[in-house]
């Protein structure tokens, strides 16, 4: 199966993903998808929702992963560099007493109009524009927290990806599992997964080939709603576990409670096997739905 690296058209910020051709809205594309490089497309994502991007390149997942964990790297040094040469033009401004003309609003509406609306920027308000007033003129206080608090999470995300792509060695999945995964490419992963099942789905896609998700099962028994069906051999057991640990400890389930038996272990216990559940759950459907496309 072929990957698309995808640049996010809707975004603020430059963002990337690597996404399957199967998630392209159009069955057109995805019947002839060697043209689509350099072209605006729609893809379907997470709940059904639909997001335009630009593709940039297509491939296999794992030299994709990396190249979009680069180019975040260099998108966020982008900004960090702009996010630096704002700062200074507001540092610059710190003696001048702000004025309530016309005047003074027209100064600060010009400054911010400079900001380039798809880079992040420290939007935090200095002294002088400790509290402006919010009218037509003035850029509000809840875009700049707001922006600020995305610079933050970018800024974050790419100190962990900078030091990944600098070091991308080999990191085992679950400890003793001897499943290994480049760290970039993990924390790719992670990233494009906003909840457990979709972790685990995202893991089996890059741990197991296509002909491997679509001759086996989780547990090699036999599908309750096929009885009549063959059994398909359990998927490679070393592999599934990693996965199903990893995403766990992701989880907050690793650590066993304490010895002692109390409501609070109890409750953890609980939790911990209704995610277990709907983590093979998903696996065992996504799966059959492998099967299905093949067939």
């Amino acid at each position: 199966m072929s990957f698309l690296l995808v640049e996010w058209s809707e975004d603020d910020f430059k963002t990337y993903s690597v996404v399957s051709i199967d998630q392209l809205e159009d069955g057109i594309l995805r019947a002839n998808p060697g043209k689509l490089v350099g072209t605006v497309v729609a893809i379907k994502w997470k709940r059904n929702s639909i997001h335009r991007g630009l593709v940039l390149q297509i491939g296999k997942h794992k030299n994709l992963s990396l190249e979009a964990d680069k180019l975040a790297v260099k998108a966020a040094d982008e900004a960090s560099i702009i996010k630096e040469k704002d700062k200074s033009k507001f540092d610059n401004s710190s003696g001048i007493k702000m004025q309530k003309s016309k005047n003074r609003a027209n100064e600060i509406t010009e400054i911010a109009s400079q900001i380039p609306s798809s880079q992040s920027v420290d939007m935090s308000l200095n002294a002088e524009f400790a509290d402006p007033p919010l009218d037509n003129e003035t850029v509000p206080k809840e875009k700049y927290d707001r922006l600020k608090g995305r610079h933050d999470r970018l800024k974050e995300k790419y100190r962990e990806l900078k030091k990944l792509v600098e070091n991308s060695h080999e990191v085992e999945l679950y400890e003793g599992s001897g499943v290994t995964l480049p760290a970039a490419e993990l924390a790719s992963i992670k990233i494009m997964s906003n909840k457990p099942t979709t972790l685990a789905r995202n893991l089996f896609r890059r741990l197991f080939s296509p002909e491997e998700l679509a001759s086996h099962s989780l547990n090699g028994k036999i599908c309750n709603a096929n009885q009549l069906a063959p059994p398909l051999p359990k998927i490679d057991t070393a592999k599934s576990d990693a996965v199903i640990k990893f995403v766990l400890k992701e989880e907050g389930f690793d650590n066993s409670p304490n010895a002692d038996i109390n409501e609070a272990n109890k409750s953890f216990l609980k939790n911990k096997k209704a995610v277990k559940r709907e983590i093979k759950k998903s696996l065992s459907d996504f799966l059959r739905e492998c099967k299905k496309r093949k067939d």
